[in-house]
């Protein structure tokens, strides 16, 4: 694993080749609800939303059908086109979010749905969520725990497992936990409970898709005796903008 982090050119460069290769993975519904679950203002009725890393656009269509008008942002102009080509978001728009170039105040609900593993730098990204939300927005956060044993296995496999896998290097990534969060956000924003959640995802490689059954079977069993935030593979959190901090 690189705990380098990434040149933008770099993580362009890998979510254009996924667009390329159709291997953007996916959840499940029932996941996507119990993550999304953080929110209330998703649960409350359509809100204008921007999906960060939105890539190909599965998380986007999910909240679309829902009700909600969601703009997909991303690096990648293909994973742009491709989510537009097939309706799963409702606007794209190709950026940085260190600079995002979108006015102030303009979504209701930012969402940075397993994204920020290549952000390192998490206080600018925060800093500009927080300015294109409108007062009282809110930020939803789901990415890798990195207090998980899975997880923990997952992000110090070796270049050459990678290799043999994707065909390609790995990038700079790190998974997340809470604490991380808070620090990168100070006051920007008033937190929700995190979820620790054992959420798998449907992956286009058959060797990963088998890995990931397998841990959905162990870490189910091991959630039906204890729930403890260790279990949860992902972090799941939603936070509320607070007005006058920048």
């Amino acid at each position: 694993m690189s705990r380098i982090s990434p040149s933008t050119e770099d993580v362009q460069e890998l979510y254009d080749a996924w667009a390329d290769e159709d291997v953007y993975p996916h959840f499940e519904k029932s996941d996507y609800r119990q993550i999304f679950s953080v929110s209330p203002l998703l649960n409350s009725g359509p809100q204008r939303i921007l999906d960060v890393g939105c890539g190909e656009g599965f998380v986007a269509a999910f909240l679309k059908s829902l009700g909600h008008h969601v703009t997909g942002f991303d690096l990648s102009a293909k994973a742009v086109e491709k989510a537009q080509k097939f309706g799963r978001i409702d606007e794209g728009i190709v950026g940085n979010i260190y600079d995002s170039k979108i006015k102030d105040g303009s979504f209701d609900v930012v969402v940075f749905f397993g994204v920020l593993l290549h952000v390192f730098d998490l206080e600018k990204a925060f800093s500009e969520a927080h300015r294109i939300l409108r007062p009282g927005g809110e930020v939803v956060v789901m990415d890798h725990h990195r207090r998980n044993p899975y997880t923990k296995m997952h992000f110090v496999r070796p270049n050459w497992v990678d290799r043999i896998l994707e065909g390609r290097d790995n990038i700079g990534r790190r998974a997340l936990d809470e604490k991380m969060i808070y620090a990168a956000t100070g006051p920007q924003f008033t937190w929700y409970p995190p979820q620790y959640l054992s959420c798998f995802t449907i992956h286009p490689n058959p060797t990963v898709n088998t890995v990931h059954n397998v841990a959905r079977g162990v870490f189910g069993a091991i959630r039906r005796i204890s729930t403890a935030p260790w279990t949860g593979n992902i972090l799941a959190m939603g936070g509320q903008a607070r007005s006058g901090q920048a």
